[in-house]
């Protein structure tokens, strides 16, 4: 497959990614199906935030994957970053809910709750994997001296949420419902003992840095051609 016609297919993955980010960030923001509209407040959660930065960094990549399609303009290494950034939002989202929230649904007879529909199957589900397809097989690969330290970049928006909702939900400034004083348990310092709130988030940035570390080990593979040709 030629250079352009992965841009092409990047191009066409990106304008329905948009598509698919925006009808399920506006279902979540609004309720037009389902059980009624958040508004602001889901941007208290990781998923919803995580899906608004992936539909950011889609609408940039849409505008650069377009110059270089209709003007053989090259896509910055900045922009190659911070789509990597948004991709990785949705995928520490993927994941969390893959490894840990759905077999705990599973668990307690819930079923596939953490992959219904109208919003979830693709804040949790569709969205990130199709961020991930064309970011990894179709997107123009990062140039890099360092991948441990480009795939840090990863770490980026994991961290920003923490640093801002666990101060806030421990503070009781912040609460995902009236009865508990959070806005996910562990997010709590005073529900949960300190160690426990710190041996999560290091599972998950664990999980989430090995991920794309392995992301980026292909994208080597996948630069190799290009080095011999």
């Amino acid at each position: 497959m030629t250079s352009r016609i992965r841009l092409k297919v990047a191009f066409y993955l990106n304008c329905l990614l948009l598509v698919l980010e925006l009808y399920a960030l506006l279902n979540c923001y609004f309720g037009f199906i389902g059980n009624g509209g958040q508004g602001a407040f889901m941007f208290h959660f990781f998923t919803e935030s995580s899906n608004a930065l992936l539909a950011l960094t889609t609408l940039l990549m849409l505008v650069y994957l377009g110059r270089a399609l209709f003007g053989n303009h090259p896509i910055p290494k900045a922009i190659m970053i911070i789509r990597l950034i948004g991709v990785a939002a949705t995928m520490t989202t993927f994941w969390t809910v893959f490894i840990y929230l759905e077999p705990a649904c599973l668990y307690f007879g819930w079923g596939l709750k953490m992959f219904s529909f109208p919003n979830m199957f693709f804040t949790h589900l569709t969205c990130p994997l199709l961020g991930l397809a064309s970011f990894l097989f179709f997107e123009p690969v990062i140039p890099y001296k360092n991948r441990w330290a480009v795939s840090s970049f990863a770490l980026i928006s994991v961290f920003t949420y923490a640093a801002i909702i666990i101060p806030l939900a421990s503070l009781k400034l912040l609460s995902s419902d009236p009865n508990v004083n959070n806005v996910y348990a562990v997010c709590d310092a005073t529900v949960h003992p300190w160690y426990t709130v710190l041996a999560v988030s290091l599972v998950f940035l664990v999980t989430y840095f090995g991920a794309f570390l392995y992301l980026y080990l292909q994208k080597k593979i996948q630069s190799e051609p290009k080095k011999h040709a």
